[in-house]
């Protein structure tokens, strides 16, 4: 490897550990970059168990099915599916669900409450129970009026870490972070959190 290779290697973890930071910005759940990897292969080895054992009942560690209906919707407005794959396939909820299991009851408490208080709305203004029978419409109209709020932030955060942790490293999802932002595998990675958040910085927040 010669010095301009391990030079862009270098700006790049910066670049991405920076961006990383954006996306945690009023999140209760900050992880580092070796958690992330470490939930990732987690919840890969997860999805590869229950793929195994169809018939079991149990299909996560934390999380009922009910929330976690919930926050795969949510997840799915926060990248949606388009011409590339999004949270959905990514696996998102199977990583929350083991970064939650790691010993964040408090954190799941807070996730619970929001969730709830997100159903509240949908029922007030749509007449629906859940947010997720809301049209993609109405789930966009009710996240924009949470988006700043401790809830929101988190879920969000957990669904980036989700989205872009490196796949060498079991990362959920067939390479979905890469390819969302058309990369290709390369010695140099470039910073998909600091792509993502781009939108983020240049509202300010």
């Amino acid at each position: 490897m010669n010095d301009r290779d391990t030079t862009e290697r270098e700006l790049s973890r910066r670049q991405f550990l920076a961006g990383l930071s954006t996306a945690a910005k009023g999140s209760l759940i900050v992880l580092s970059l070796p958690a992330i990897l470490t939930a990732c292969r987690q919840s890969e080895e997860q999805a590869v168990e229950q793929a195994d054992n169809p018939d079991s009942s149990i299909r996560y560690k934390l999380l009922s099915d009910e929330l976690a209906t919930e926050l795969d919707a949510i997840s799915a407005r926060i990248v949606p599916t388009d011409e590339t794959p999004g949270a959905r396939e990514a696996g998102s909820v199977r990583f929350m669900d083991v970064v939650l299991a790691d010993g964040r009851l408090d954190q799941l408490e807070t996730l619970q409450t929001g969730v709830t208080a997100l159903n509240d709305r949908a029922n007030s203004q749509f007449g629906v129970s859940l947010f997720s029978e809301l049209s993609e419409t109405q789930q966009d109209e009710l996240l924009t009026a949470i988006e700043t709020s401790p809830f929101f932030s988190t879920v969000r955060f957990l669904t980036v870490a989700s989205l872009f942790a490196f796949p060498q490293y079991g990362g959920t999802g067939p390479d979905v972070g890469y390819n969302l932002i058309g990369m290709t595998h390369a010695h140099a990675y470039m910073p998909p959190f600091g792509y993502y958040d781009a939108d983020y910085a240049a509202r300010g927040e």
